[in-house]
């Protein structure tokens, strides 16, 4: 009879926890949502405003697209946590899931690119803009290939595809016990973390050699406030990828 009263115990607070986190995540998404749409048509009135286009404005475009394509998975994310049941079908739920992976790695490397092409430009010689905005172009469209092909051949072999159910989703974390899909993950995370101090280094070095030489009247420059926005950029990776891929790790383990 005891055993019964701490099973009934159990499963009564797992359920209590469930509805709880279900709660919270929908607050939460509902959140990222309206902050995320507001930003994403002010982007996209600012963008439409500029005359002449940089390599950075290039990236940053790119940016606001990822964004705006995840902000379109949302909607269904919400509607399964309103009405406590999937309803789209087992390869919806499967894409919509993924569809914070595939934006947060391509967001990455994204970010990445911001970063390597100020630092490229500050340890060598500055090129021509129609030079940069072509490297630029071409750079995003590498990048998109890329993430749409790794993406496509991971979502077709591994992501989802030992659970079906036609009322429920974003429960794919038995695929994590598998050693390929383990294995995937901790590369990831290895690229990510190796990068992100790597750059972190590079930034720092870069900013103090700057402010060495520009002097007391350093933020007036533009190229110092540039290395700034490469800065914040680089304390998002840290702030948003960062805890994630940590706690995934340990998770996995």
């Amino acid at each position: 009879m005891e055993v019964t009263i701490q099973q009934n115990f159990s499963n009564g607070s797992l359920a209590l926890c469930n509805e709880h986190c279900k709660k919270v995540l929908a607050t939460l998404y509902c959140a990222i949502l309206l902050g995320g749409t507001a930003n994403s048509v002010m982007m996209a009135h600012v963008l439409s405003q500029r005359s002449s286009w940089s390599a950075i404005t290039i990236l940053i475009t790119n940016l606001t697209v990822l964004h705006s394509i995840f902000l379109a998975s949302l909607p269904f994310r919400l509607s399964y946590y309103f009405l406590r049941q999937w309803k789209f079908g087992w390869f919806a739920c499967r894409l919509v899931s993924s569809a914070v992976h595939f934006h947060m790695y391509l967001s990455f490397l994204f970010y990445l690119a911001i970063i390597a092409i100020r630092l490229l430009t500050h340890f060598r010689r500055h090129p021509a803009q129609e030079a940069q905005t072509g490297r630029a172009t071409a750079l995003s469209i590498s990048i998109w290939l890329l993430g749409t092909l790794t993406f496509t051949l991971v979502f077709r072999f591994h992501y989802g595809t030992h659970t079906d159910s036609s009322h429920h989703c974003f429960e794919f974390h038995q695929e994590l016990s598998l050693r390929s899909v383990a294995a995937i993950n901790y590369c990831a995370i290895g690229v990510l973390l190796a990068t992100v101090s790597v750059l972190s280094v590079l930034q720092l070095l870069v900013l103090r050699r700057l402010s060495r030489a520009l002097g007391p009247g350093a933020l007036a420059h533009q190229e110092l406030r540039a290395h700034g926005s490469s800065l914040f950029f680089l304390l998002v990776m840290v702030v948003c990828f960062l805890p994630h891929h940590v706690f995934r790790a340990f998770f996995i383990h």
